[in-house]
């Protein structure tokens, strides 16, 4: 009984120890430089900052979100103009939707 609970308590904390490592390694390959990104993404209509995401995340080939920088709320997806995003849980408006390639970006305020 005793040598069960010790390999509990080793288990329990290799599991801590491993889920803080990959949310370190998440946060360190999701933060990107933000001033790198086209100034395009930040000018125009909700729709043409969709269009104009969609487009460098195609040509760039990045699969992830770009920053969150379109309203309250984006999406995105890959697979074509009608694959799923992601879409909010709270009743908001749906501002823009384009696609470029096989990739599709929503956004909601």
């Amino acid at each position: 009984m005793k040598y069960l609970t010790q390999l509990l308590i080793l288990i329990a904390i290799l599991l801590v120890l491993s889920t803080d490592a990959h949310a370190k390694r998440y946060r360190r390959s999701y933060s990107t430089n933000v001033q790198s990104w086209p100034a395009s993404l930040y000018q125009g209509t909700d729709q043409q900052r969709a269009y104009a995401e969609a487009k460098y995340m195609h040509e760039n080939r990045i699969y992830r979100h770009v920053g969150g920088t379109i309203g309250l709320y984006e999406g995105w997806g890959y697979g074509g103009p009608s694959c799923a995003t992601c879409t909010p849980h709270v009743g908001m408006t749906l501002t823009a939707d384009a696609h470029y390639g096989n990739i599709r970006v929503r956004a909601w305020r």
